[in-house]
């Protein structure tokens, strides 16, 4: 993480762990600085603002778009597309603008994209290429872009998407995205991935509800973007990920968000990008929940060395494996402080990798994991599972600050964790 606008930064690492008050805090400031720069509201400034000599802005439907569900608009929005700038507004009437070809936005400074509202503004995908980038934003030959700022619309399918992402930002530095849709709980389910963060440096997205079979928010780092992803008021269901910290990161964020129902809520690896991660948390409001097939936080980094995860939110009911499971996290340590590590098919915490420290907080609930009834039938018991806390090979390297779990099918401890801090017998060590 490096020194960007607004990045709170106390040390070596997020200073989140140190002060857990600071969510409401971030969000509020974000939610502040998102208001200050939107070409909306009126009041505020900013160094993002355009000076009123020089700013422009170019509506829809002056370029000829109907935006009446019927009509391909495809030429229209692209034209719109093509007027983005320095200095320029793009902005969206309501109602449901058809488009057949993937569409793009070029490389600008301190542009807008504002529709008017994110379920009135709606971008409708009939084309058919099912593997392609719905609209994409920059391009790779520039760089990074500063100061944009994207809102109030939705992005949908009529094709069923096989790959591609309903919006994809290349190299988004000091950028803000609120108040958007990929699909929505009430689409239809055709999207692959959600939103695709190819290279952040300092990113904010407030307000956001996907539906889809990829990853819901993916994000890596490309054009120097390496850190810095704040994801709140997030609603993600039914992809294959829901957050994918997918290589090369070195800082997101999630609070006031429920990822829901996803294959795995949270995955932590190297599949987009061959570089290592670095920090990511989970604030005490962002909820990692009922993932359908695998892990409701799955660590599998094979390049990080010495890296960081805090877990300080809700993580439960996985239904066919564990509430976290550590596969690759070398030399590194996640931190588990929420109030739940609960109900999952398996175990609560699974351990595979010997190098990973963990601390476990006083306050986390650890029990009913080996639940079978979990997912309504969709768990299979394994042989030696169903423990609270649990490993694959032996361990030292699990530090309790908190009482020992209870109510866990196998037992609270597997027997190659040699727990420090609450022992078995719940005294201290």
């Amino acid at each position: 993480m490096r020194n960007h606008l607004l990045s709170l930064r106390t040390g070596p690492r997020f200073g989140w762990r140190r002060a857990r008050g600071f969510d409401l805090m971030r969000s509020l400031l974000v939610s502040s600085v998102v208001a200050a720069i939107s070409p909306t509201t009126g009041w505020g400034a900013s160094v993002l603002d355009p000076p009123p000599a020089l700013g422009h802005t170019f509506d829809l439907k002056e370029f000829g778009a109907v935006c009446d569900g019927v009509h391909d608009d495809t030429k229209p929005i692209q034209a719109w597309l093509d007027k983005l700038a320095a200095n320029v507004r793009l902005s969206a009437s309501p109602g449901v603008c058809l488009f057949s070809a993937p569409l793009r936005a070029p490389y600008a400074n301190a542009w807008a994209i504002v529709g008017s509202g994110p379920y009135s503004t709606v971008f409708k995908y009939v084309g058919g290429a099912a593997d392609v980038d719905l609209l994409t934003i920059n391009d790779t030959g520039h760089g990074g872009f500063r100061g944009g700022y994207l809102s109030g619309f939705r992005i949908m399918s009529e094709t069923r998407m096989t790959g591609g992402a309903a919006l994809h930002v290349h190299g988004a530095f000091e950028s803000f995205f609120s108040s958007l849709i990929a699909d929505g709980l009430g689409g239809n389910g055709n999207l692959f991935h959600g939103l695709w963060f190819d290279g952040v440096g300092f990113a904010s997205l407030d307000g956001f509800v996907g539906f889809g079979r990829g990853d819901g928010i993916r994000v890596n780092g490309a054009l120097g973007g390496t850190a810095d992803l704040y994801v709140t008021r997030a609603r993600v269901k039914g992809f294959a990920i829901g957050l994918h910290v997918g290589g090369g990161i070195g800082g997101v964020a999630c609070d006031m968000s429920d990822f829901n129902q996803n294959g795995v809520n949270l995955q932590i690896d190297n599949a987009i990008v061959h570089e290592p991660n670095r920090e990511v948390n989970q604030g005490r409001n962002c909820a990692f929940d009922a993932a359908v097939t695998g892990d409701n936080v799955f660590i599998n980094d094979e390049l990080s060395n010495g890296g960081t995860v805090d877990l300080g939110g809700w993580i439960a009911s996985s239904f066919r494996a564990n509430g976290v499971n550590i596969q690759r996290w070398r030399n590194g340590d996640v931190e588990i402080t929420g109030d739940k590590l609960y109900n999952n098919c398996l175990d609560g915490l699974f351990v595979q990798d010997p190098t990973t420290h963990v601390f476990i907080g006083q306050t986390v609930a650890i029990n009913k994991n080996g639940n079978a009834e979990v997912g309504h039938g969709a768990c299979q018991k394994l042989p030696a599972r169903g423990f609270g806390v649990n490993a694959a090979e032996p361990t030292d390297r699990v530090v309790s600050a908190g009482d020992r779990p209870w109510n866990n099918s196998a037992g609270p401890f597997g027997p190659n964790v040699h727990i420090l801090g609450s022992g078995r017998d719940g005294k201290k060590n």
